[in-house]
């Protein structure tokens, strides 16, 4: 039998008993040419919202009880709880009060007189049908808006407020019944909450997750409002990620849980005024579990691995020549470009540079980094694509074109170039970031970097050194730091006016990556030729310490986390983890042929500065 979290049944059902219908029975219940949301099923019956008129218009919302008749007609009636024509919306079924719990706006004696905002309102289960309904009281409901009311196992309630006191628009907030029988409120706090907007939440069958709609984060598809996850972690909550396999440009709200694990959700993605309930089951949108994704350039595959023992999880082969990756922020999508160019395959070490193999670009690979699923796409107008950014959703993605000199973006899905950028033959890195809204670039062969303020195509350039290659960002969007393998030095720049800030020579030979630990000011840079890595001061360009290396690094990564930076050391095959305050490799990977960019993807580390 499914129901909405409910394990076992602990309450008579009055009248005849309720059949519980599949998922696509429940689909084939709740949807109507009408508006429904929030749908729960129950040992009572199916519950719904439906609202009368378009979505985003005003209008009458009800909560009904959806049944089939013997004759296959759907029925649906006002729930005996609901009171027309009071908005009533939202509801949850707590088992551990036996409470039907939902948003009203029905007039009550704490309401501030001439007030209609919503408040939360419950209806206990009786033997016979349900209780008069009742609001819940202070602090729980407020001179606010109250939202989306569900429970865990424990009977701890969580819901959303615009009250007073929040950290944005609206918030998340969980309440608790204390043994004096009076509710103490807690927000939910900065990893869930934003200056946005935070609204209809579900809570997972186990109460191990969050998922909930945001609206006007830099990160929607939608202003209205995109899905988010965060799961919990000690007593509180990892940062939020959005849910890049849900999330369409319409509104995606009130998640809700079959006992199956079907998750059931809202949408508008249709675009004809009219919300519907879809399903979606587990491994069709979960965030990929911490991953480090690493790039063999010579086997043509992603190497997924365990981001604390480098244990190989998956290969996925991807095609010819890859060299870089970028990935949505919950690894559901990532897309890796096919230079067609990489070096010959070895299977042991060796001590210089293999010959290189060449043929025609295939393209690019949209990848599921969850499941393995791919789709190769060819791209005729970039001869050599190499360097790959992507926001935070892989809603849109940049490409560089190294024969061409541009940088493409690129629609969602399929291949369609959306914008161009002129930038020079060579162009080879592109990073994205959000907080200005810009792409930055490095060309090796022109030594320049270039800015793309993305929200009217302008273009900044600034030469900074011969080979400009490897590039990190600072999380505010404010510096960059450029490797130059022509020159042999490592700069900082000055993002808002592009302007060099310092520069500094790294001894040793052919500085080709970099990476940032703002927590501790330090910049990391690969001298591939000196098979070492120096340590700068991020502020000053003050060389700290080195790292030696068994081989040359190629790329690196940071997991600020564990407090690891990772290296791929091609020559050998491997990549390494290093302990950042140890100087020393604490974990390897080997059979990873001709290793080259490599990310962490994971909700844990979604503060990561953006690097290339």
């Amino acid at each position: 039998m499914i129901r909405l979290c409910v394990a076992t049944c602990l309450f008579a059902v009055a009248a005849t008993a309720f059949a519980a219908p599949t998922p696509e029975e429940v689909l084939s219940l709740v949807n109507s040419p009408q508006v429904e949301h929030g749908a729960i099923v129950t040992e009572f019956g199916v519950f719904a919202t439906r609202k009368t008129g378009r979505w985003g218009t005003a209008g009458q919302s009800t909560i009904v009880r959806i049944s089939r008749g013997s004759d296959g007609t759907v029925r649906s009636e006002p729930a005996a709880f609901a009171r027309p024509p009071a908005n009533d919306s939202s509801p949850y079924f707590d088992l551990a009060s036996g409470r039907m719990c939902f948003v009203s706006d029905r007039p009550h004696v704490d309401r501030v007189p001439d007030r209609t905002d919503a408040d939360i309102w419950c209806a206990r289960r009786e033997r016979n049908g349900w209780s008069e309904p009742s609001p819940l009281p202070s602090p729980v409901n407020s001179l606010g808006r109250e939202y989306s009311p569900v429970f865990d196992s424990s009977g701890t309630l969580f819901f959303a407020s615009d009250r007073e006191g929040g950290l944005g628009q609206g918030d998340l907030y969980e309440a608790r019944l204390g043994d004096d029988a009076r509710w103490r409120v807690k927000n939910l706090g900065p990893a869930v909450n934003s200056p946005t907007g935070e609204w209809n939440l579900g809570l997972s069958p186990d109460g191990s997750y969050l998922i909930f709609e945001a609206s006007s984060r830099e990160e929607n598809l939608s202003i209205p409002g995109d899905l988010y996850f965060s799961r919990r972690s000690g007593n509180g909550w990892t940062a939020a990620l959005p849910l890049s396999k849900l999330n369409s440009r319409g509104s995606d709200l009130l998640p809700r849980w079959l006992d199956d694990q079907t998750l059931l959700y809202a949408s508008s993605r249709k675009g004809d005024g009219d919300v519907d309930i879809l399903a979606a089951q587990t491994e069709d949108w979960m965030p990929l579990s911490p991953t480090l994704a690493v790039i063999a350039r010579s086997s043509g595959e992603l190497v997924l691995l365990d981001p604390l023992t480098l244990v190989e999880r998956r290969r996925i082969a991807v095609g010819t020549g890859p060299h870089e990756l970028a990935a949505s922020q919950d690894g559901r999508r990532a897309v890796v470009p096919l230079l067609g160019i990489y070096p010959k395959p070895h299977q042991e070490p060796l001590a210089k540079r293999p010959p290189f193999l060449s043929g025609p670009s295939e393209g690019f690979t949209r990848v599921d980094l969850a499941t393995g699923e791919r789709t190769l796409h060819p791209l005729p107008e970039c001869a050599r694509p190499h360097g790959v950014a992507a926001d935070a959703q892989a809603a849109r993605v940049w490409v560089t074109c190294e024969a061409e000199g541009q940088v493409l973006e690129l629609a969602a899905e399929g291949a369609a170039v959306s914008r161009r950028f002129d930038l020079g033959k060579g162009v080879h890195k592109v990073v994205y970031h959000p907080v200005i809204d810009s792409l930055v670039t490095t060309n090796p062969d022109t030594g320049q970097i270039h800015r793309i303020h993305l929200s009217d195509g302008r273009l900044r350039a600034l030469t900074s050194g011969a080979g400009a290659e490897g590039l990190v960002l600072s999380a505010d969007g404010l510096w960059a730091w450029v490797s130059h393998s022509g020159d042999g030095k490592v700069c900082r720049i000055a993002l808002d006016d592009l302007r060099l800030d310092w520069c500094r020579d790294v001894a040793g030979g052919f500085p080709i990556a970099v990476a940032l630990l703002p927590a501790v000011n330090e910049l990391w840079v690969s001298r591939l030729a000196g098979s070492a890595i120096s340590i700068l001061s991020a502020e000053s360009g003050e060389i700290r310490d080195e790292v030696a290396l068994p081989s040359g690094a190629l790329n690196l990564a940071v997991n600020p986390a564990a407090g690891l930076v990772y290296a791929t050391l091609p020559r050998r095959n491997e990549v390494v983890a290093i302990h950042a305050a140890r100087r020393a490799i604490v974990a390897a990977a080997s059979d990873v042929m001709e290793g080259d960019d490599l990310d962490l993807i994971s909700w844990s580390y979604a503060s990561t500065a953006p690097d290339s």
